[in-house]
């Protein structure tokens, strides 16, 4: 299991709104820290993200909790976001360019892509329905 610490902003059916703690060594703001952390929010200007997680205990808004990540879920998401897409792309391309050359290389091309489009979908709604693949918070 992966986790982390997050403070809940709101709870409402058996869910909480739950904000992550900056992550980093925890030295951004002492002498001799390098500030990684917090240069690269001023960078990217991103504000700190809410996250909906499944939480049935007794923790109210303001309170540390933490979260737990199935292990490998993280790897499967990324893998099924990025890599299923691309080698949908490159195994269209290729099957395209034997069947009509450089046209049939982008009409496969863009067929790869939109059919390995739907296999994130579907694996997506299938692992939802499972609430044990979901983020939760550990009591």
């Amino acid at each position: 299991m992966i986790e982390t610490t997050a403070t809940i902003v709101s709870k409402h059916d058996g869910f909480s709104l739950v904000q992550l703690d900056e992550s980093g060594c925890g030295r951004c703001n002492e002498p001799g820290g390098c500030g990684g952390q917090v240069n690269l929010s001023r960078i990217f200007c991103s504000p700190r993200k809410s996250f909906r997680v499944i939480d049935s205990g007794a923790a109210a808004a303001g309170d540390r909790v933490t979260i737990v990540i199935p292990e490998g879920r993280i790897f499967r998401s990324a893998l099924l976001a990025y890599i299923v897409p691309l080698a949908g792309l490159f195994l269209g391309a290729a099957a395209g360019f034997f069947i009509g050359q450089e046209t049939g290389a982008i009409v496969g091309a863009v067929s790869g892509l939109i059919a390995a489009w739907v296999i994130p979908v579907l694996f997506h709604s299938r692992s939802v329905s499972r609430q044990e693949n979901l983020p939760h918070v550990k009591y």
